[in-house]
């Protein structure tokens, strides 16, 4: 059953929409919120350009984060 609703429907809107966007991304982190070390790899370089480390606790950033991880589906 859940197979055949992916097919119908999932499969042909991340081929649509998703997939396309590829192009226009700078980092695709696989396993999106659960890939800890890229995550912790992105802030860690975000400190660095922002030259001070503490900027991301003392900021609404830290209670609010802006930053929204889709997950990447596995292509078969």
């Amino acid at each position: 059953m859940y197979e055949s609703i992916y097919a119908k429907f999932v499969k042909p809107a991340f081929d649509d929409f998703v997939l396309p966007s590829k192009k226009y991304t700078d980092v695709i982190v696989p396993r999106g919120g659960d890939n800890h070390v890229a995550i912790d790899l992105i802030v860690q370089h975000i400190r660095t350009k922002l030259g001070n480390s503490d900027i991301l606790e003392t900021s609404a950033f830290s209670q609010n984060p802006a930053l929204v991880l889709a997950p990447v589906v596995p292509r078969k």
